[in-house]
């Protein structure tokens, strides 16, 4: 009989680093993270046929942000590098964070904005859904091996701190919309 001490038990940790699971956390990154890359873009750089700043400004500011430009270019920013690290694997539980409270102040706006609607194609939150629970589920599971990796923002400890940053600057976020 073999007593297994449950403290130091890493077999968790071990199944989410194991070659399949890297190769499927690497594909999820690599979508999720391009894909919000690419939305940020649209924001800073009028990428894709994106709004650019001033676009995204006017936007937000007729979902009821205010001031606009500031949060046009915080979610850029936060778009653009956060779906660049999130690719990566880099300090990824906060990258994933920083996504996912983005992307809960994006669904209080949709959301306020729609008749309860939940597809995309309806104006409904969809799509932030998504983004939110994709960053979530990596916050949980770490990058795998197939990922740029700093030990020191990457351990069960720092992903406990990613998932609290998430949750508090979402409801920052919906507070902030709100106000």
């Amino acid at each position: 009989m073999t007593v297994t001490d449950q403290r130091n038990d890493t077999s968790l940790a071990r199944d989410a680093g194991s070659g399949a699971s890297s190769l499927g956390l690497l594909v999820l990154r690599l979508f999720v993270g391009l894909a919000m890359a690419a939305h940020g873009a649209q924001k800073l750089f009028n990428f894709g046929g994106g709004g650019g700043i001033e676009g995204t400004a006017d936007y937000f500011e007729a979902l009821g942000f205010e001031p606009s430009t500031p949060y046009a270019v915080l979610s850029g920013l936060v778009e653009f590098g956060g779906g660049l690290f999130i690719a990566l694997g880099l300090a990824l539980p906060f990258a994933a964070a920083a996504v996912a409270a983005n992307m809960t102040g994006a669904y209080a706006a949709i959301q306020a904005g729609t008749d309860g609607d939940f597809f995309a194609g309806t104006g409904g939150p969809e799509l932030e859904l998504f983004y939110i629970c994709a960053a979530f589920a990596l916050i949980l599971t770490g990058p795998g091996r197939l990922a740029i990796r700093i030990p020191a923002l990457d351990g069960p400890k720092m992903r406990t701190l990613g998932a609290v940053l998430a949750i508090v600057g979402g409801v920052g976020a919906v507070v902030v919309y709100h106000l």
